[in-house]
């Protein structure tokens, strides 16, 4: 993949990004609720407020970061 063809795909991925966070606010007021958690164990992200969960999601971890580390590690490196 050139230079110019990677510049292309993560501006692609990046609006696409944008796009997918709109409609999650649109359809799920995801911006308005106070708190969120997650939970590798059971692999959900749940937003809430007030303690009492709003919406539940799936997810599936890609990898890490660390602050103090200022690193980024893929999952399948872990």
């Amino acid at each position: 993949m050139s230079s110019q063809q990677f510049s292309e795909f993560r501006h692609e991925a990046v609006h696409l990004r944008m796009d997918l966070n709109k409609h999650g606010d649109q359809e799920y007021q995801i911006d308005s609720w106070p708190r969120w958690d997650y939970d590798f164990d059971r692999a959900t992200l749940t937003f809430s407020k007030e303690g009492v969960p709003k919406v539940r999601a799936s997810i599936q971890v890609v990898g890490t970061s660390s602050k103090t580390g200022g690193t980024w590690l893929w999952a399948s490196a872990n």
